[in-house]
């Protein structure tokens, strides 16, 4: 499915001027989630996640030194 240039539109408005939620989006608007996330990384308002750091980051750093 492709989204319309308007939907794109609401999209970015109601990420970034109503500051809703990624999924509060899909929902309202009946789209996947993934197409959300999709138009607003193609419009640079939302990174891809970043991987939370572990406990063991220092531990696995410290053995790939060794």
């Amino acid at each position: 499915m492709t989204t319309t240039p308007e939907l794109e539109a609401e999209i970015v408005r109601l990420f970034h001027a109503e500051r809703w939620r990624r999924g509060t989006i899909a929902r309202q608007l009946g789209l996947h989630h993934s197409t959300v996330n999709r138009v607003l990384e193609e419009n640079g308002l939302a990174s891809k996640s970043l991987r939370r750091p572990s406990k063991l980051d220092p531990a696995l750093s410290e053995q790939a030194t060794c």
